[in-house]
Protein backbone atom coordinates (compact mmCIF):
# COMPACT_ATOMS: atom_id res chain seq x y z
CA UNK A 1 0.00 0.00 0.00
CA UNK A 2 1.62 3.14 -1.44
CA UNK A 3 1.51 6.38 0.93
CA UNK A 4 2.54 10.53 0.57
CA UNK A 5 2.96 13.09 2.90
CA UNK A 6 0.52 16.18 1.97
CA UNK A 7 2.98 19.07 1.96
CA UNK A 8 1.14 20.07 5.73
CA UNK A 9 2.77 16.74 6.48
CA UNK A 10 5.88 17.30 5.46
CA UNK A 11 6.55 20.65 7.12
CA UNK A 12 5.17 19.17 9.94
CA UNK A 13 8.10 16.54 10.00
CA UNK A 14 10.69 18.99 9.50
CA UNK A 15 9.85 20.97 12.59
CA UNK A 16 10.07 17.90 14.83
CA UNK A 17 13.40 17.29 13.45
CA UNK A 18 15.04 20.57 13.17
CA UNK A 19 13.34 20.07 16.87
CA UNK A 20 15.32 17.18 17.63
CA UNK A 21 18.49 18.42 16.17
CA UNK A 22 18.21 21.69 17.98
CA UNK A 23 17.92 19.44 21.44
CA UNK A 24 20.97 17.47 20.34
CA UNK A 25 22.92 20.15 19.90
CA UNK A 26 22.65 22.08 23.15
CA UNK A 27 22.89 18.61 25.28
CA UNK A 28 25.16 18.63 28.22
CA UNK A 29 28.53 19.48 27.19
CA UNK A 30 27.83 21.98 24.95
CA UNK A 31 28.20 25.16 27.07
CA UNK A 32 31.31 26.48 27.86
CA UNK A 33 32.42 26.57 31.45
CA UNK A 34 33.82 30.05 32.82
CA UNK A 35 35.96 31.70 35.06
CA UNK A 36 33.49 33.86 37.12
CA UNK A 37 36.48 35.54 39.54
CA UNK A 38 39.33 38.04 38.43
CA UNK A 39 43.11 36.61 39.40
CA UNK A 40 45.16 37.92 42.91
CA UNK A 41 47.51 39.11 40.84
CA UNK A 42 49.72 40.71 44.06
CA UNK A 43 51.71 38.27 46.98
CA UNK A 44 54.80 38.95 48.28
CA UNK A 45 57.72 37.27 49.79
CA UNK A 46 57.17 35.31 52.78
CA UNK A 47 53.33 36.32 53.55
CA UNK A 48 50.55 34.14 52.91
CA UNK A 49 48.67 34.37 49.26
CA UNK A 50 45.07 33.51 48.44
CA UNK A 51 43.20 33.46 44.76
CA UNK A 52 39.97 31.84 45.44
CA UNK A 53 38.78 30.83 41.92
CA UNK A 54 35.02 30.75 40.94
CA UNK A 55 34.00 28.85 38.04
CA UNK A 56 30.27 27.67 36.34
CA UNK A 57 28.82 26.17 33.83
CA UNK A 58 25.72 26.82 32.70
CA UNK A 59 25.39 22.75 31.74
CA UNK A 60 25.84 21.54 35.34
CA UNK A 61 28.47 19.46 34.16
CA UNK A 62 31.51 18.74 36.38
CA UNK A 63 34.65 20.94 36.07
CA UNK A 64 37.86 20.94 37.01
CA UNK A 65 40.41 23.78 37.26
CA UNK A 66 44.34 22.86 35.97
CA UNK A 67 47.83 24.93 35.17
CA UNK A 68 47.35 24.73 31.87
CA UNK A 69 51.12 26.63 31.28
CA UNK A 70 53.38 28.83 33.39
CA UNK A 71 55.17 28.06 37.16
CA UNK A 72 53.78 28.73 40.18
CA UNK A 73 56.42 30.44 42.35
CA UNK A 74 57.70 27.94 44.77
CA UNK A 75 55.43 27.66 48.16
CA UNK A 76 52.19 28.17 45.91
CA UNK A 77 49.88 25.88 45.16
CA UNK A 78 46.65 25.02 43.11
CA UNK A 79 44.10 23.02 45.58
CA UNK A 80 40.90 21.53 45.06
CA UNK A 81 38.64 20.59 47.71
CA UNK A 82 34.67 19.16 47.19
CA UNK A 83 34.77 21.07 44.20
CA UNK A 84 36.34 24.27 45.37
CA UNK A 85 39.34 25.66 43.61
CA UNK A 86 41.74 27.74 45.16
CA UNK A 87 45.77 29.02 44.36
CA UNK A 88 47.45 29.42 47.71
CA UNK A 89 50.55 29.22 49.93
CA UNK A 90 53.52 31.40 50.89
CA UNK A 91 55.68 32.50 48.09
CA UNK A 92 59.80 31.51 49.12
CA UNK A 93 60.93 33.22 45.83
CA UNK A 94 60.07 36.46 44.21
CA UNK A 95 59.27 37.54 40.62
CA UNK A 96 56.99 37.75 38.07
CA UNK A 97 55.07 34.11 37.23
CA UNK A 98 53.18 34.39 34.04
CA UNK A 99 50.32 32.17 34.46
CA UNK A 100 47.60 30.16 32.66
CA UNK A 101 44.69 28.12 34.21
CA UNK A 102 42.07 26.18 32.54
CA UNK A 103 38.12 25.15 33.64
CA UNK A 104 37.43 22.22 32.15
CA UNK A 105 34.65 19.92 31.88
CA UNK A 106 35.22 16.44 32.85
CA UNK A 107 32.83 15.32 30.55
CA UNK A 108 33.70 14.44 26.32
CA UNK A 109 33.90 16.23 24.37
CA UNK A 110 35.22 18.79 27.48
CA UNK A 111 35.16 22.15 26.77
CA UNK A 112 37.05 24.70 28.76
CA UNK A 113 38.13 28.27 29.21
CA UNK A 114 41.24 30.03 29.80
CA UNK A 115 42.32 32.65 32.46
CA UNK A 116 45.81 34.43 31.52
CA UNK A 117 47.96 36.55 34.38
CA UNK A 118 50.94 37.22 35.83
CA UNK A 119 51.23 36.69 39.47
CA UNK A 120 53.92 39.60 40.89
CA UNK A 121 55.74 38.11 44.70
CA UNK A 122 57.45 41.46 45.34
CA UNK A 123 60.39 41.09 47.65
CA UNK A 124 60.00 41.54 51.68
CA UNK A 125 60.96 44.52 53.27
CA UNK A 126 64.23 44.45 55.24
CA UNK A 127 65.15 47.10 57.48
CA UNK A 128 68.70 47.13 58.70
CA UNK A 129 69.86 49.83 61.23
CA UNK A 130 73.29 50.50 62.04
CA UNK A 131 73.54 50.32 65.96
CA UNK A 132 74.92 53.39 67.84
CA UNK A 133 78.15 53.30 69.32
CA UNK A 134 79.76 55.40 72.17
CA UNK A 135 83.40 55.71 72.98
CA UNK A 136 85.81 58.40 74.79
CA UNK A 137 88.00 60.54 72.15
CA UNK A 138 91.61 58.51 71.54
CA UNK A 139 89.61 55.05 71.73
CA UNK A 140 90.09 53.04 68.96
CA UNK A 141 86.44 52.83 66.48
CA UNK A 142 85.09 50.01 67.71
CA UNK A 143 83.48 47.06 65.58
CA UNK A 144 80.65 48.84 63.91
CA UNK A 145 77.46 46.36 64.57
CA UNK A 146 74.11 45.79 62.04
CA UNK A 147 70.29 44.77 63.57
CA UNK A 148 67.83 43.38 60.98
CA UNK A 149 63.59 43.50 61.10
CA UNK A 150 61.29 42.28 58.79
CA UNK A 151 63.06 38.58 57.99
CA UNK A 152 60.45 35.92 57.10
CA UNK A 153 60.35 32.01 56.91
CA UNK A 154 62.83 32.16 59.98
CA UNK A 155 65.24 33.25 57.71
CA UNK A 156 68.84 35.49 58.88
CA UNK A 157 71.49 37.14 57.36
CA UNK A 158 73.15 34.03 56.05
CA UNK A 159 70.59 33.82 53.37
CA UNK A 160 71.15 36.97 51.58
CA UNK A 161 73.49 37.40 48.66
CA UNK A 162 75.16 40.21 50.18
CA UNK A 163 75.63 40.96 53.75
CA UNK A 164 75.29 44.80 54.02
CA UNK A 165 78.01 46.82 55.68
CA UNK A 166 78.33 49.61 58.29
CA UNK A 167 80.82 52.09 58.41
CA UNK A 168 81.83 55.69 59.55
CA UNK A 169 84.12 58.55 58.68
CA UNK A 170 85.17 59.08 62.30
CA UNK A 171 88.68 57.38 63.45
CA UNK A 172 90.56 57.73 66.78
CA UNK A 173 92.01 60.68 65.82
CA UNK A 174 88.70 62.38 65.58
CA UNK A 175 87.76 65.04 67.24
CA UNK A 176 84.63 64.90 70.02
CA UNK A 177 81.38 64.66 69.09
CA UNK A 178 78.95 62.69 66.75
CA UNK A 179 79.55 60.91 63.57
CA UNK A 180 77.27 59.14 61.25
CA UNK A 181 77.01 55.27 61.06
CA UNK A 182 76.19 54.38 57.19
CA UNK A 183 74.93 51.54 56.11
CA UNK A 184 74.75 50.06 52.50
CA UNK A 185 75.73 46.96 50.04
CA UNK A 186 73.08 44.67 50.79
CA UNK A 187 71.79 41.98 47.70
CA UNK A 188 69.19 39.24 48.23
CA UNK A 189 66.34 38.17 45.59
CA UNK A 190 63.85 38.04 48.28
CA UNK A 191 64.49 41.47 49.66
CA UNK A 192 63.89 44.87 49.84
CA UNK A 193 66.84 47.32 52.01
CA UNK A 194 65.58 50.21 53.95
CA UNK A 195 68.58 51.16 55.45
CA UNK A 196 68.75 53.40 59.00
CA UNK A 197 71.76 55.07 60.17
CA UNK A 198 73.44 55.03 63.20
CA UNK A 199 75.31 57.46 65.46
CA UNK A 200 78.60 57.24 66.56
CA UNK A 201 79.43 59.54 69.71
CA UNK A 202 83.00 60.26 70.77
CA UNK A 203 82.75 61.87 73.77
CA UNK A 204 85.22 64.46 75.53
CA UNK A 205 88.60 62.05 77.32
CA UNK A 206 89.02 63.33 81.49
CA UNK A 207 92.71 64.31 82.10
CA UNK A 208 94.73 65.35 85.32
CA UNK A 209 96.86 68.41 85.24
CA UNK A 210 99.76 68.61 87.37
CA UNK A 211 100.44 72.24 88.66
CA UNK A 212 104.30 72.40 90.11
CA UNK A 213 103.72 74.75 93.58
CA UNK A 214 104.78 78.41 93.17
CA UNK A 215 106.77 79.66 96.09
CA UNK A 216 105.01 83.16 97.38
CA UNK A 217 106.56 85.99 95.77
CA UNK A 218 106.47 89.99 96.57
CA UNK A 219 106.11 93.34 94.71
CA UNK A 220 109.48 93.33 93.02
CA UNK A 221 110.99 90.06 92.62
CA UNK A 222 112.07 88.99 89.50
CA UNK A 223 109.72 87.47 86.61
CA UNK A 224 109.65 83.79 87.14
CA UNK A 225 108.31 80.90 85.42
CA UNK A 226 105.12 78.25 85.51
CA UNK A 227 105.26 74.88 84.95
CA UNK A 228 102.27 72.02 84.65
CA UNK A 229 102.02 68.88 82.61
CA UNK A 230 98.89 66.77 81.81
CA UNK A 231 98.79 63.21 81.16
CA UNK A 232 96.44 63.53 77.91
CA UNK A 233 100.33 65.15 76.51
CA UNK A 234 98.09 67.98 75.87
CA UNK A 235 99.99 71.45 75.64
CA UNK A 236 99.16 73.57 78.87
CA UNK A 237 98.32 77.21 78.48
CA UNK A 238 98.49 80.12 81.65
CA UNK A 239 96.22 83.00 82.86
CA UNK A 240 95.73 84.99 85.44
CA UNK A 241 92.33 84.48 87.01
CA UNK A 242 92.95 87.60 89.27
CA UNK A 243 95.58 89.63 90.78
CA UNK A 244 97.79 92.03 90.31
CA UNK A 245 100.17 90.17 87.56
CA UNK A 246 100.34 89.02 84.15
CA UNK A 247 101.70 86.12 82.08
CA UNK A 248 102.82 85.81 78.54
CA UNK A 249 103.60 82.10 77.95
CA UNK A 250 104.45 80.43 81.26
CA UNK A 251 106.85 83.93 82.35
CA UNK A 252 104.57 85.61 85.01
CA UNK A 253 105.39 89.25 86.14
CA UNK A 254 103.95 91.10 89.17
CA UNK A 255 102.65 94.18 88.68
CA UNK A 256 102.39 96.83 91.43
Amino acid sequence: MSSFRTPKQFFLHFILVAFVLCNLNTASGQSNPNFLSSPVVQATYGNSYLYDIDVSDDDGDELTVVLQSGNLPDGVTLLEAAGEFSLEGIPIEAGDFPITLEVRETTTPANNELQNFTLQVTKANLTVSADDQNIVYGDAIPALSISYSGFVNSEDQTDLTTVPTASTMADMNSDAGDYIISVSGGVSDNYAFNYSAGNLNIAKADQTITFDAIEDKTYGDADFTLSASSDSGLPISFSVLSGNASVIGNTVSING
